[in-house]
């Protein structure tokens, strides 16, 4: 239907995790693999002295690192901060549908039912957690699941 020169962009890697059932190499995974930290890590932030005082000192601590960074030099707790960002992040995917005669040298272009869509995959809402996040979050789970028991009973 399309030459080689119009669909050498089209992904068409469908193995995917067998937890997750997303493609190992799609940016759904590598978020999903991203927020994992925070709850990994959760254990770590219950057992260490936090501040209630709304700081960026483990933000500024990791981006002073020098690039490239390894996730195996970051500490427990920069990786919750990474984690609980995404947590909260928003993703955008944008389809546009391609003309015929459409050719693309860059980007991803994916063929769903015989037509080609160039594709867009936006992150969206990155603003970095303040070191008393943890805190915050604990504090609104426990009023969370107080409320839930005092509805039940």
């Amino acid at each position: 239907m399309y030459d080689d020169k119009i669909t050498k962009n089209i992904d068409t890697s469908s193995e995917c995790d067998p937890q997750s059932n997303l493609p190992l190499k799609s940016i759904l995974k590598k978020v999903l693999d991203l927020q994992t930290f925070a709850k990994l890590n959760l254990p770590y932030m219950s057992q260490i002295e936090l501040s209630d005082a709304k700081s960026y000192n483990s933000l500024e601590k990791l981006v002073s690192k020098k690039l490239p960074i390894l996730l195996e030099d970051l500490s427990q707790e920069e990786l919750y901060m990474i984690g609980s960002t995404l947590m909260d992040a928003s993703i955008m995917i944008t389809f546009h549908r391609l003309a015929e005669s459409q050719d693309l040298t860059e980007g991803s272009v994916k063929l769903i039912k015989g037509e080609r869509y160039f594709t867009r995959i936006t992150l969206l809402d990155l603003d970095p957690k303040p070191d008393n996040h943890f805190k915050k979050f604990l504090r609104q789970t426990n009023d969370a699941y107080a409320a839930f028991r005092e509805s039940n009973s």
